[in-house]
């Protein structure tokens, strides 16, 4: 890689401060390591099953990294060099790439510091292995110190670790080329509900279909058909397991309701094996095959394995899997009322990876459980567990259903958690180490066990959520049953304590008790909100131990809908958003709603579509139903609305040389989520006046999932009109208009007569601070000849104009209103040699609008005024 020389804490400053373009020639000092600054070379924003994005960036900086933590190396920027977006539950692998001997600072959304060195050679890497979604803030530093302000080149590498589920469009027709769920089932049909348990079934494994050429996270060759199908029956809440055992190599895919993929090939030995961990109502096409090419027509028998009550991917023999069903090593924890906190000595890991066993665990564990606790009830939960150790130490949990439960970093390196509403019966527990047994050391560690109100109220996790389910609620609770219609009580709101003591995202200041407790078997969702004349907060402990908070569900009263199908106790904290004052605690009204996620399309409405690039008519339309009971913001946080559970309209896409438009027309308020064949969510409010649009430059072919909601909670579901069309976003320019030119050193200032203006959002395109809509093409392109040059750009025009400027290195520049009135200005501070792309972009529609472009050696004499288009914008 070749090496750039310039001033980087300069440059930090232009990308983190872009839109105050007149203060840019200032250089800051760097002092110390911030992860709140804006990252210099932008942010990455991604969901579960990404696969794998990079970035190029230039290493290192000024600060010591050895002085934030132990094991810390190089030398690294002030400001982050990446930030990481993360909204899915999978390990994630950031690795940095350079000529140059480099290390690795990463904090995690917790605040926890993450360093390496040599990962890989001289190349840094640090995996997320416990998968937690929220903001990386990545730095890439040089092991020795900078010399001549020369910052070496690097590439930042996010790598998904073993997405399993990948969406993936059903091949039409039922042809040997892609997994069609559709057809009648070889082998039969199987209805699996709760009383399912165990059960095996014979098949001939195999078929003439490549499943990599399909979706290249499976393996192996299968039947055109399915094998089996699986119909699940609705409100089943436990994991599902299947497993698969033969005299040859075989493995095993499965295609849920919704298209979603999962695939596995040697869970056990040769065998393949993987758990629905949360099953959706509806049909699954199983299919098993064979890892290599059939031959002979000789499909070799196979037995599948399907449980409903196991505690693993499959049950598995000679200890490579979680058995909770096996003797434990260090004994049986009886738990009942009264019970308190009590610890237990063991010795933790083992030669399992617990990760291979269930994904969203970590370490290394023993084949059978180190305790079995048997919990006898008598009191309302939670049931907390915590582990104490020398060494890094993790903790999996299997309940009497199967459910698995894991933890690593809780309190320090030690984990811990707690189950909101524990069913009673036997829970496997193991301790594991986080790396592997060395020379059969395995370390000692205390488990602390704490279940109901006892003598001894001691936790796990003083003063977390196990401690204050304990409390009694301070305005009473209720039983519910199925049927009851509404629910409502008056309490106050507010309290002393910070809400996100609850949660990350928990708003306001709430009491240490809950507010109420709703008990709830009804199966359905329960609508939750409090109406008050403050501005009110509400965070909501579910049955399954997840904590959901809201701020603004209705103006500035908070709400949210719980899933459907949960269980038990809802514990209901209603917070104020600003602290309380003088001891007054605002009046408000908790109201507990059943609701029916059931949304029924217009007659006529097309829900599905696949389409290829040329398409005709184009736009496609359909009238479907907007809105929903799901929080869109519970999918991606920068998501708006309210959506159903399943998607309004999935489109099969294959894609061409065309951007394409997905965009909404309705008369009510609605709101847009899309997700990508690669697991991106893109989402959108108000594009065009209340009606929402998203836009993608370079689409991928397969499964796009849209989801039309509802900004108002009570807006009902109101007809809208789906429209998706492919842009070519081809500006006619004025005659005589230039698009490109040489900016040279003495350049007094040149202007440029374009258009402004496109369909793409400047924010979806470049992130960060861009605004406006934008061509999917550059309007015009600035060759610096001269380096060094301060080059200033501006825009003006009648409209409302923005502006965004990349750099040959790749950085973008954007700014809105720096210029006077509504005009944009960006100053390059020292340019580069070579090609800088420019947008002109209008603010807040779609469409072009005449615009003059100026550009200027700021060094040099000003020139003339700028010509305004239109007069001017006053």
């Amino acid at each position: 890689m070749a090496s750039s020389s310039f001033t980087k804490p300069s440059l930090k400053l232009l990308a983190g401060v872009a839109t105050t373009a007149l203060s840019l020639g200032l250089v800051a000092t760097a002092s110390a390591q911030n992860s709140q600054l804006d990252p210099t070379f932008g942010t990455v924003s991604e969901g579960q099953g990404f696969g794998s994005v990079s970035q190029t960036i230039q290493a290192g900086g000024d600060i010591d990294a050895s002085s934030l933590a132990s094991g810390c190396n190089g030398f690294i920027a002030d400001a982050p060099d990446l930030i990481l977006d993360y909204s899915g539950d999978a390990p994630v692998l950031i690795e940095g790439r350079s000529d140059a001997d480099t290390t690795m600072v990463v904090e995690a959304p917790d605040g926890q510091i993450l360093c390496n060195d040599d990962f890989d050679g001289l190349n840094p890497g640090i995996e997320t292995s416990f998968g937690e979604p929220g903001r990386y803030a990545v730095w890439i530093g040089t092991y020795e110190p900078i010399q001549n302000n020369t910052y070496p080149d690097a590439d930042i590498v996010l790598t998904e670790s073993q997405a399993i589920t990948q969406p993936v469009a059903p091949a039409p027709g039922g042809t040997a080329t892609g997994f069609n769920a559709n057809q009648a089932p070889t082998f039969g049909e199987l209805e699996v509900d709760a009383a399912f348990g165990s059960q095996s079934f014979t098949l001939q494994a195999g078929g003439l279909v490549d499943a990599f050429e399909t979706n290249q996270a499976c393996a192996g060759f299968v039947a055109d058909v399915p094998d089996y199908q699986l119909t699940i029956a609705p409100g089943m809440n436990s994991p599902i397991d299947l497993a698969v055992t033969s005299d040859v190599d075989t493995t095993l895919i499965v295609v849920a309701p919704d298209g979603s993929v999962l695939c596995n090939d040697d869970a056990v030995d040769l065998n393949p094996g993987l758990q629905i961990s949360n099953p959706q109502a509806g049909s699954y096409a199983v299919w098993v095959g064979t890892f290599g090419p059939i031959e002979n027509d000789f499909y070799p028998e196979a037995v599948l394995n399907i449980s409903t009550n196991s505690a693993v991917i499959a049950p598995q023999p000679g200890g490579s899997g979680f058995n909770a069903n096996q003797t434990p090593t260090f004994g049986e924890i009886a738990v009942t009322t009264g019970f308190g906190s009590q610890t237990f000595t063991l010795q933790a890991g083992g030669d399992v990876d617990a990760f291979a066993a269930n994904n969203a665990c970590a370490g290394f564990v023993a084949d059978v459980p180190d305790y079995v606790i048997n919990y006898q009830g008598g009191s309302r939960g939670p049931l907390d567990l915590g582990v104490e150790s020398a060494e890094d130490t993790t903790l999996v949990v299997v309940g009497p259903n199967g459910q698995v439960y894991c933890n690593d970093d809780d309190l320090d390196l030690n984990p811990a958690l707690s189950i909101a509403s524990p069913t009673a019966g036997n829970y496997g527990v193991w301790v594991g180490t986080f790396n592997p047994i060395q020379n059969d050391f395995f370390p000692d560690a205390t488990l602390t066990v704490t279940a109901g109100p006892g003598g001894d109220s001691g936790s796990v996790s003083p003063g977390g959520l196990g401690d204050r389910l304990r409390l009694a609620p301070t305005f009473g609770s209720t039983q519910l049953g199925a049927g009851f219609g509404s629910h409502s009580i008056d309490l106050q709101a507010g309290g002393a304590m910070d809400g996100t003591t609850l949660g990350q995202f928990c708003n306001g200041f709430v009491a240490e008790a809950p507010d109420y407790v709703v008990t709830y078997n009804g199966g359905q969702a329960l609508r939750i909100t409090a109406t008050s004349e403050e501005d009110t907060t509400m965070a909501v402990a579910l049955p399954n131990g997840q904590v959901q908070c809201n701020d603004d569900f209705s103006g500035l009263n908070p709400g949210l809908i719980g899933p459907e199908g949960l269980s038990g106790d809802y514990a209901v904290w209603i917070g104020t958003f600003n602290p309380i004052e003088n001891d007054i605690f605002p009046p408000a009204t908790l109201r507990v709603e059943e609701v029916s996620t059931t949304k029924v399309q217009p007659s006529g409405a097309v829900t599905s579509m696949s389409l290829t690039a040329g398409f005709t008519p184009d736009p496609f339309t359909t009238v479907l139903a907007a809105g929903g009971v799901v929080d869109a913001g519970t999918v991606d946080p920068g998501c708006w609305g309210n959506i159903a559970s399943e998607p309004d309209f999935v489109l099969n896409y294959t894609s061409g040389d065309w951007p394409l438009r997905v965009f909404v027309n309705s008369d009510a308020d609605t709101t847009l989520l899309v997700r990508t064949p690669t697991g991106e969510v893109l989402c959108n409010d108000d594009t065009d006046g209340l009606n929402p649009a998203v836009s993608m430059t370079n689409p991928s072919s397969g499964r796009y999932e849209v989801f039309i909601g509802t900004y108002d909670p009570s807006a009902g579901n109101p007809e809208a009109t789906l429209a998706i069309s492919e842009i070519l976003d081809e500006k006619i320019l004025p005659d005589g208009a230039v698009t490109e030119a040489a900016i040279t050193g003495g350049m007094t200032r040149q202007e440029f007569e374009l258009l402004a203006g496109g369909s793409f959002e400047a924010f979806n395109t470049f992130g960060g601070t861009c605004n406006g809509f934008i061509a999917s093409n550059p309007d015009f392109i600035a060759y610096v000849d001269d380096a060094g040059l301060d080059v200033e750009m501006t825009v003006r025009s009648a409209e409302d104009t923005t502006l965004a400027v990349r750099a040959p290195n790749g950085t973008v520049l954007c700014d809105d209103d720096s210029g006077g009135d509504f005009n944009p200005l960006v100053l390059i501070d020292g340019a580069q040699t070579g090609a800088y792309e420019v947008w002109l972009g209008t603010f807040s529609s779609v469409g072009n609008a005449p615009a003059t472009l100026s550009v200027r050696d700021v060094n040099a004499a000003s020139g003339t005024a700028p010509n305004v288009p239109g007069g001017g914008k006053k």
